[in-house]
């Protein structure tokens, strides 16, 4: 574990510099298209990996929120579990297990290397090379400030990159548990913001909330991985529930990667 300063000038702890600045960046584009955390609002942040949705969260509400932040992989929870002491005063929870459709076990894919790219469903992104590549590009074309010098690394090393970031894999059992039985267990009443990114499961968490709960969400911000229309049917998913706005946005270092960020509000 070592410590990085954010653009902002936050202090957060981390297992790699580099990967905490681009996952700050790409967190702060959840806050972009309506959905936003609020003084007094209720937050789930599942697939928290080492926390900075949850310290925006806390940021922008201004201490006065309630974040629940679930991680299944031991090392990265150990990390968010830092984050949630410093950053937190007691309202930022760290769980350390994933959310899927039901509770239980599952086996789930650790790279030391790129903690982030951590998945139950390595098949999506991880595996395919060409789909990783791509984002690997992406993400040096458009990085952020402090890491301007990326945009200078020719095309012919993205491959060696992805190598480099999927050395080391290892295979850790998990518990799961499900949205709606997280909300029977905090006895919550509402969930105002339902942050979803779950590296290529985010049809299993979505089919964990119970059709009752659905009301109790005012907001979704949900990272879709585009497999067999996924995008088109979470968008229509979130429609059904009942929210009034529904947006797809591809990020400018993700456009090159087959997924989006879908936002929901009511």
């Amino acid at each position: 574990m070592q410590n990085v300063q954010l653009t902002d000038g936050t202090m957060v702890a981390c297992l790699h510099r580099n990967e905490a600045l681009v996952l700050d960046q790409h967190v702060q584009g959840y806050f972009s298209q309506g959905v936003d955390v609020l003084p007094g609002d209720v937050v789930f942040d599942i697939g928290a990996n080492i926390g900075l949705f949850g310290i925006r969260a806390m940021q922008r509400s201004a201490g006065q929120a309630r974040v629940f932040a679930f991680e299944p992989i031991p090392p990265i929870f150990d990390v968010l579990q830092a984050n949630t002491k410093s950053h937190g005063g007691g309202a930022f929870s760290a769980y350390r297990f994933g959310i899927s459709s039901n509770a239980g076990q599952a086996e789930f894919t650790y790279f030391p290397n790129t903690p982030s790219l951590s998945t139950k469903n390595p098949e999506i992104l991880a595996d395919n090379a060409e789909a990783l590549g791509r984002m690997v590009a992406g993400t040096m074309e458009a990085p952020p400030k402090r890491l301007w010098y990326t945009a200078l690394v020719p095309g012919f090393v993205t491959p060696l990159i992805v190598r480099m970031m999927k050395r080391g894999a290892q295979r850790i059992s998990c518990e799961l548990r499900s949205v709606s039985g997280m909300i029977d267990a905090l006895q919550l009443d509402r969930v105002d913001v339902l942050k979803v990114d779950a590296e290529g499961a985010e049809l299993e968490v979505l089919a964990g909330i119970r059709d009752e709960h659905w009301a109790r969400f005012r907001g979704v911000i949900c990272e879709v991985h585009d497999v067999d229309s996924r995008i088109a049917m979470v968008c229509q998913l979130f429609q059904d529930k009942g929210f009034a706005q529904v947006i797809a946005q591809h990020e400018a270092s993700m456009d090159h990667a087959p997924l989006a960020i879908i936002f929901a509000s009511r």
